[in-house]
């Protein structure tokens, strides 16, 4: 069987390590048989940024040190074509520059049919969706 492919965005960690709504699907994606796991570098600094105001520096470098000790998480990093996607899904509104990444995240990961289960393929297809609508890739 093919591994299941996610994508977290920065409220998932955070939901998971401050045991809010959510916390419990994450915790069962991550200890899922071999999911494969994938988180943009950006949501990382935002998951950094939150930490520092609400807690501490130190808090903050330990969950990124963690971040990166995960094997199955994959960071996905920021080229100019993802960070130019995320500011053109931005610049069309309704999502933040964040969130407008981790979509454009989305176009870089390759799935096949087997990889995904049904309800993680409805929520791809309808952010897909709604990222060319947004950027007016179809109208």
């Amino acid at each position: 069987m093919s591994q299941k492919r996610y994508v977290f965005d920065a409220y998932a960690i955070l939901a998971l390590i401050e045991d809010e709504p959510g916390a419990q699907t994450i915790a069962e994606i991550i200890t899922a048989q071999e999911p494969e796991l994938f988180m943009s570098i950006i949501s990382l600094g935002e998951i950094y940024y939150i930490l520092l105001r609400k807690k501490s520096e130190q808090a903050a470098e330990e969950v990124v040190k963690n971040i990166f000790a995960e094997e199955s998480l994959i960071l996905v990093e920021a080229s100019w074509k993802k960070v130019k996607d995320a500011a053109r899904i931005k610049a069309k509104g309704g999502l933040s520059y964040a969130d407008s990444l981790m979509g454009s995240t989305c176009f870089f990961i390759p799935f096949t049919d087997s990889s995904i289960d049904l309800w993680t393929l409805k929520v791809i297809l309808w952010m897909l969706l709604n990222i060319a609508l947004w950027t007016g890739i179809i109208e």
